[in-house]
């Protein structure tokens, strides 16, 4: 038997603006699924259509019905009708007569629903009335008593409200254009940042404001009682707001003092930003000649959009448990930011497993926790960032809480076999593993022109990691490819063929920058038929990162037929996140930082969205058995101070390595904190001999990124340094480490060329190999 829902609404306020009223004589019966449709008024623009349509969708779910075609008004006249707003049909206007003043009103009039306000805007919050009565209905049958809501309160939004922004935004001006929207960002801005100009713009025009109307600012600034909120804002009516919203969802809130205009991404913001546009335009209204934009106090919009992303997943709950916001991370992936704690992330990993989904990797690093899980339509990459060194290393950005990545099962990024999460060392040993610094060819034009950041890991099997690559100036691939075929035909006995191709079992990319692919990109065109590239390890960022950007490049990124087009094989795409592990063979892949790391902060610099790596290269006897410790390699490619800055609060003193590559191609702008936690033996410096020794020797300024070189050049922990320059220097790695000698089986080597290398001492500018 079918529950009825009795709505009665009976609310007075006294001594407010609003009179509801719930009438006895007007209690009607409704069964809804008896075939009844929709019928809007005309001329709706499209947030408002959008609001019919959602609240007919709400109808259908929570009634368990199936409503007839949405129609507007001058379709034929039926029978079994919902009417919104001021409709053709003579019942509409009946009801809507009822309202005193501003309001809306619902009830039944000759067996039509109808809702109706005075405006769209308060028809609207007839519509939000009726489905938040029906939400717990069960059964398709309804008792509506009429209900009139008269003398409601409005918000006139005037140029006294100040529009505000989140702090976490970009809102600097640089030269240049956002690369991905240049007319619609000339000065590199956050999307929030544009939005917040574009609507004081608008609203300026519409009100006829002066130059000083309607200021601008984030939401650091607490001075301003009347606010129009943009976005994921600090304060409490924004905070309570965002509580009705998920990824895919925006909507509009209007409290007395605070308008809420919010998504959870960029996405949605610029959904709200649109349905802002299309409310303010019936919003407005001439008063003794001039424009006036009056909305319903306590009105609320919330729509939804569609994105490829995956949102259908159990949530992180519990006491203090709150979703944050969320960032687009590239190939359908979504970054969730969740407050919480440890034991709230327990909780809610116990809550997938019960729910069926597979743990595929689970790490523990620096006090924070790392796990991967998965079921035929999802992937998830859950963390509870601990922050662990935050407060000691005075990083305050840095705030502990639950972190999701959600991704589509079996599609980009995440397709990769299964074995790369467990390691296996079950191949056949055939060398050691070497490193080897890819030179570039500096003297050419100068040290500016040419630029790369190529090194060579080969592995236990033969096969190699390939990390970066760099411009083509000088036939740099044509010396990638010697160093390989010479590491190869020193681990099998042969040269490269299309049968014996040099197969690269990952092409780790740090950034997509052109000095740290194309020689790589190039090499693949030109030698393809003798590779075999088997995985790209990389992070890359979304559209939506990358907005204030000048300058990126999203090549390999778009399109990865660069390398797949010419190699042998499928190169399957690698998308790492921070905390995971990949196995390489002997070589574990240990993730550091990926781009998603920085949310809710706004990067500034594409060279800020560099995947860190730490290689941890174990040596075996060829059995299956480690020996000794690993050694390790931290790679940062292009990492700016604000990435490391990130890093110190995540792993701090856990940063210790064997070997560090000197960031951005020898130190540009490197942070002083950094380098003392990672202590290394073996720094590694991707430029001229020449450049390096402009940077070594200024200690003049200590607030100075070329002084923090200088301290790292006579750091006490580092034994060697070498430079990517005059030699392909190939180093052995043993059980005890980095063999740095230019004796013995194990000697110092230079891939693929003749000249012996030379070791020179710390004051020796112009070599390429030094020993402190």
């Amino acid at each position: 038997m079918k529950k009825i829902l009795s709505i009665l609404l009976c609310l007075s306020v006294t001594g407010g603006a609003v009179a509801l009223f719930s009438s006895c004589r007007r209690k009607v019966t409704l069964d809804l699924s008896a075939g009844y449709r929709v019928v809007h008024e005309g001329g709706l623009n499209d947030t408002l259509l959008g609001c019919v349509k959602g609240f007919a969708e709400r109808l259908e779910s929570s009634l368990g019905v199936e409503l007839g075609k949405t129609v507007s008004s001058g379709y034929a006249v039926e029978a079994l009708e919902i009417l919104i707003g001021e409709t053709d049909r003579p019942e509409s206007a009946a009801l809507k007569n009822k309202i005193k003043g501003d309001g809306y009103a619902f009830g039944v009039r000759k067996g039509k629903l109808v809702l109706v306000g005075t405006n769209p805007l308060y028809t609207v919050m007839a519509l939000n009335a009726f489905a938040a009565l029906c939400a717990d209905a069960e059964g398709s049958t309804l008792t509506v008593n009429e209900t009139v809501s008269s003398n409601m309160e409005s918000v006139c939004l005037t140029e006294q409200y100040r529009i505000t922004y989140s702090a976490h935004l970009d809102e600097t001006e640089e030269k240049g254009q956002g690369r991905l929207n240049p007319d619609e960002n000339p000065d590199c801005l956050s999307y929030g940042v544009v939005a917040a100009k574009s609507v004081r713009t608008t609203l300026r025009t519409l009100l006829s404001g002066t130059s000083t109307a309607l200021p601008v600012g984030n939401d650091k600034d607490t001075s301003s009682r009347k606010e129009l909120l943009l976005g994921l804002v600090d304060r409490p009516e924004a905070t309570a707001f965002r509580k009705q919203l998920d990824a895919n969802t925006y909507g509009i809130s209007v409290g007395t003092d605070k308008i809420a205009v919010m998504g959870l991404n960029d996405a949605g913001l610029r959904k709200a930003v649109e349905a802002f546009g299309d409310v303010i335009a019936v919003a407005t209204v001439k008063e003794d000649g001039k424009n006036v934009i009056r909305l319903p106090a306590g009105f609320s919009l919330v729509s939804s959009f569609n994105s490829g992303w995956k949102l259908n997943f159990p949530r992180p709950t519990g006491e203090g448990v709150e979703l944050l916001g969320t960032i687009d991370a590239e190939s359908d992936n979504l970054l969730f930011s969740y407050s919480g704690g440890e034991a709230d992330y327990l909780s809610y990993c116990a809550q997938l497993e019960a729910s069926g989904y597979e743990l595929l990797q689970a790490n523990e690093a620096a006090g924070s926790l790392y796990r991967i899980y998965r079921n035929k339509r999802i992937r998830l990459h859950v963390t509870y960032a601990a922050y662990s060194y935050a407060f000691s290393q005075d990083v305050k950005e840095c705030v502990p809480g639950i972190r999701i990545v959600s991704s589509p099962e079996g599609e980009r990024g995440s397709d990769y076999d299964d074995k790369y999460l467990t390691e296996d060392l079950s191949y056949t040993k055939r060398t050691n593993s070497r490193l080897t610094s890819i030179y570039f060819n500096y003297h050419i034009y100068n040290d500016n022109s040419i630029a790369g950041n190529c090194y060579i890991t080969q592995l236990e099997d033969g096969s190699f990691i390939v990390m970066d690559g760099g411009f083509t100036d000088g036939g740099a691939e044509d010396r990638i490819y010697a160093a390989l075929a010479d590491l190869h035909r020193q681990a099998t006995g042969s040269a490269p063929t299309v049968a014996s191709p040099v197969v690269i079992a990952a092409w780790y990319l740090t950034h997509g920058h052109g000095d740290h692919y194309l020689s790589f990109t190039q090499l693949c065109k030109k030698y393809g038929s003798k590779l075999r590239v088997e995985t790209l390890v990389s992070n890359f960022p979304s559209d939506e990162m990358c907005y204030n950007f000048d300058s990126y490049n999203t090549t390999v990124r778009n399109d990865m037929s660069v390398v797949t087009g010419y190699t042998q094989g499928a190169m399957q795409y690698i998308k790492v996140h921070t905390g995971q592990r990949i196995y390489m063979r002997n070589v574990e892949m240990e993730i550091l930082y990926t781009p998603e790391d920085f949310y809710p902060s706004t990067p500034e610099l594409f060279n800020d969205t560099c995947t860190v790596v730490r290689f941890h290269v174990h040596t075996t006897d060829g059995n299956g058995h480690k020996l000794g410790e690993p050694t390790t390699i931290l790679w940062l490619g292009d990492s700016q101070p604000t990435t490391t800055r990130h890093m110190r609060a995540m792993w701090g003193e856990t940063l210790k390595s064997d070997a560090v590559q000197v960031t951005h191609h020898g130190g540009d702008y490197t942070e002083r904190g950094f380098y003392p936690l990672v202590q290394p033996e073996l720094v590694l410096w991707p430029c001229a001999t020449t450049q390096m020794t402009v940077r070594i020797d200024d200690n003049s300024d200590p607030n100075s990124w070329k002084y923090h070189i200088y301290q790292l050049y006579r750091m006490d922990s580092v034994k060697y340094h070498v430079v990517a320059d005059l030699y392909n220097t190939t180093i052995t790695i043993t059980k005890d480490g980095f063999a740095m000698s230019l004796e013995g089986e194990n000697a110092l080597y230079n891939a693929g060329e003749d000249a012996e290398i030379v070791i020179g001492g710390l004051d020796d500018r112009h070599c390429a190999v030094i020993k402190k």
